[in-house]
C-alpha cells in the first residue's frame, strides 16, 4: 500500500533541479503545469467539469439540510464521521454526519471501489454533486465523485458500534463518546445556552456586565472545607518571603496554600460595589465526596450580584432568566432536535420511561411556587408524622436543613410538580455572609416573601433555593448580602472564620477583639469598610439546568469530560 501514500521520486512533466543552473534557463523546456480540470469520458453520462479542492465550497450538515435545494446539482464537498456504511455489488452507500445536526447525510458511491476503504467510524471529506434522492429516509443526496481525504478507523477495535451502548460504558470513554448522537446533540445545546446567557444580559434594558474572576483563591467561599487545595512547589525561594517563614514555607509558590474557587460569589462582591450589576460564568470546584447523579466536582456555574435590590426583586430576576433559557431552547434548533430525538423509539431503551422535553419545558414557563422554609418543614413534619414517622429516611427537623428526600416531596405536594422557591432558611446552617430576614412582615402584599427575622426566637436569614420538578432539585441558591461590617465581622467570629492575630494586641481594624485577625478575608471585610451598598445574588448550576432541559437523568451526561470523586480520567 507504500504506493498510495508516497510520490514517486519523478513523474512526466516534473521539473528536475538542473546540476548546472546556469544554463537551465537556456536548455530546460517550460515546466509542465497540470490543468486544474478534469473531463469524464464522453461515454460516461455523469460527465461533469471538476473544480479544484480548493475552490469547492464545504457546506455543514446543518446548512444543507435546512434547505436542501439551494445546493441541488452543485459541485460540494462534505466531511464528517461515517455513522454507516452498506456496500452493494454495483453501488456503495455511506451516512455522514459532521455534528452540526442531528441528522446524516447520504453519500451514494456509483463506483463501489471508490469507497472500497470507507468504514464506520472513519473520518471522510467527499466531493460531489448534491442531487434528488430517489430512495427513501431522504430528499437528496450527495452523488460521489472523489474522496479527498480518508482518515482510518479500525471498524472492529473501534469503541463507538452502530448498537445501542449503555451510558456507564460510555462514561469510561469520554474522549469518544462525543461523537454519539446524543452526545453531539447535548453538546451543540450547551453551546446555545452559553450563548443565550450572554445575550440575555447584555440586552437587558440595564445591561448586566460580565467580569472574569479568579479561580484560584485565599479562602473558602461557603465554609464547608469542600475545597481543593493547591500547593505546587517553587525551585527557588519565593519573592518577598517572611524572614520567619519555614523551608517548606520559602518555596510554597503563593507562599501559603490557596484553593480552586468553589464559588465566584466574592469577587463578585468587589466588581458589583463598582460596576453595579455583574455575572460570571465560569468554572467551580468542589471536592464533596458525593457519588450521586446530581454532583460533579468540576462544574459549571452562572452566578450574578446585583446591587440594591430586594429578595422578591432577586426571585423574579432568577425566574426571568430561567424562563428566557427555556423559551430560547424551545425556539432553537437543537430544541427541535431534542425533542425529535426523544420522540424516535429507535433512541429509546425498552425498560427507560418515556421522556417528555415538552412538559419538562412547560413546567418551568408556567406558574411557580413560593414557599418559607419554616412553613415547608411543618408541612414536611406533618406528612412524616401521618405516615407513622416512615415517609422519609432522616426525619425531617428545622436545625438541619433539608435533604433530597425532602426536597422532591416538596415539589410534588406543595408546588405540585412545579418549580418552587423555599425561602428563609435558618440562621445557624448557612454562610457567614447572609443578611438576616427582614424584621417585618409586609401587610400590603400577601406573596411577600420576606418573614420575620426569628421564628419562635429562631433566626434565619434572607436567602432561597431553587427546586426542580423530575428529581433534579436544588438548580439555583441565592441570598441577600450582610453589607454592614460590624454584622460581618460578628457572622464570622460565631462561624470561627476569624484568625489568631500574629501581635498579641490582633490586628488594627474595626470591630475585632483583641488577639483576632481577620486573615484571608480581610479584603472581603474592606468591601463593607469602604462604602458599602445593600446587594444580593444568586448561582446557577448550569450543568443540573442543562440536563433537565436535555431529558439527561445524570449531569455526567451533559459534560464532555465529567470529573467526580474519584475519576477524572483524561
Amino acid at each position: 500500500m507504500l504506493w498510495r501514500t508516497l510520490p514517486s521520486p519523478w513523474r512526466p512533466g516534473s521539473f528536475v533541479q538542473s546540476p548546472f543552473p546556469q544554463l537551465s534557463n537556456r536548455f530546460t523546456r517550460p515546466r509542465h503545469i497540470p490543468s486544474p480540470y478534469r473531463i469524464r469520458p464522453l461515454h460516461d453520462d455523469r460527465s461533469i467539469r471538476l473544480v479544484p479542492s480548493s475552490t469547492i465550497p464545504s457546506i455543514r450538515h446543518a446548512k444543507l439540510l435546512e434547505d436542501p435545494t439551494q445546493y441541488e446539482a452543485n459541485h460540494i464537498k462534505i466531511t464528517g464521521l461515517v455513522r454507516s456504511v452498506r456496500k452493494q455489488k454495483k453501488v456503495a452507500f455511506a451516512r455522514i454526519a459532521d455534528g452540526s445536526t442531528l441528522a446524516s447525510v447520504q453519500a451514494v458511491f456509483p463506483e463501489p471501489a471508490l469507497a472500497k476503504d470507507i468504514t464506520n467510524g472513519a473520518y471522510v471529506a467527499l466531493i460531489g454533486s448534491w442531487i434528488p434522492s430517489a430512495g427513501a429516509g431522504q430528499t437528496h443526496e450527495l452523488q460521489v465523485d472523489r474522496i479527498e481525504t480518508i482518515g482510518e478507523s479500525n471498524p472492529l477495535e473501534n469503541p463507538i458500534q452502530k448498537q445501542s451502548m449503555s451510558v456507564d460504558f460510555l462514561r469510561t470513554i469520554p474522549h469518544l463518546r462525543m461523537r454519539t448522537s446524543f452526545q453531539s446533540l447535548v453538546a451543540r445545546t450547551r453551546s446555545h445556552l452559553t450563548a443565550a446567557v450572554g445575550s440575555y444580559f447584555h440586552n437587558a434594558t440595564n445591561p448586566v456586565y460580565q467580569v472574569h474572576p479568579p479561580l484560584i483563591t485565599s479562602s473558602d467561599c461557603e465554609g464547608a472545607g469542600e475545597v481543593f487545595t493547591i500547593t505546587p512547589q517553587s525551585s527557588e525561594r519565593v519573592p518577598d518571603c517572611t524572614p520567619n517563614a519555614s523551608k517548606d514555607e520559602e518555596r510554597l509558590y503563593f507562599r501559603d496554600p490557596k484553593y480552586l474557587t468553589v464559588s465566584s460569589q466574592l469577587h463578585l462582591e468587589a466588581y458589583a460595589a463598582e460596576l453595579g450589576d455583574v455575572f460570571a460564568f465560569s468554572p467551580t470546584f468542589r471536592a464533596e465526596e458525593s457519588d450521586t447523579p446530581r454532583h460533579l466536582s468540576e462544574f459549571y456555574m452562572l452566578e450574578a450580584e446585583h446591587r440594591a435590590i430586594s429578595l422578591d426583586d432577586l426571585l423574579a430576576k432568577v425566574r426571568a432568566l430561567v424562563v428566557h433559557l427555556v423559551q430560547s431552547v424551545r425556539e432553537h434548533q437543537t430544541g427541535r432536535e431534542l425533542v425529535k430525538y426523544y420522540t424516535d423509539q429507535r433512541h429509546q431503551a425498552q425498560d427507560a420511561e418515556p421522556i417528555d422535553l415538552e412538559d419538562r419545558w412547560n413546567r418551568l414557563a408556567g406558574p411557580w411556587h413560593t414557599v418559607d422554609y419554616s412553613s415547608a418543614t411543618k408541612a414536611l413534619r406533618e406528612a412524616h408524622d401521618s405516615n407513622g414517622g416512615k415517609l422519609f429516611a432522616t426525619p425531617p427537623h428545622w436545625d438541619h436543613g433539608l435533604q433530597l428526600e425532602h426536597e422532591r416531596w416538596i415539589v410534588e405536594n406543595i408546588a405540585k410538580g412545579n418549580p418552587v422557591f423555599v425561602t428563609h432558611y435558618p440562621r445557624a446552617i448557612k454562610p457567614f455572609y447572609m443578611l438576616p430576614s427582614s424584621p417585618s412582615k409586609s401587610n400590603d402584599q400577601p406573596e411577600h416573601v420576606e418573614p420575620s427575622s426569628s421564628i419562635d426566637g429562631r433566626q434565619t436569614v434572607a436567602c432561597f433555593d431553587l427546586l426542580l420538578p423530575f428529581g433534579y432539585c436544588e438548580v439555583v441558591g441565592g441570598s441577600l448580602r450582610e453589607h454592614r461590617l460590624e454584622n460581618l465581622i460578628k457572622n464570622m467570629r460565631e462561624k470561627g472564620l476569624l484568625k489568631i492575630a500574629e501581635t498579641p494586641n490582633g490586628d488594627a481594624y474595626p470591630f475585632l477583639q483583641p488577639g483576632e485577625s481577620l486573615g484571608n478575608l480581610k479584603w472581603y471585610a474592606d468591601l463593607r469598610r469602604f462604602g458599602s451598598s445593600p446587594h444580593g445574588g444568586y448561582g446557577l448550576g448550569f450543568d443540573r439546568l442543562l440536563a433537565y432541559l436535555t431529558g439527561a437523568g445524570n449531569v455526567r451526561e451533559v459534560v464532555g469530560f465529567p470529573r467526580t470523586w474519584g475519576r477524572a480520567d483524561c
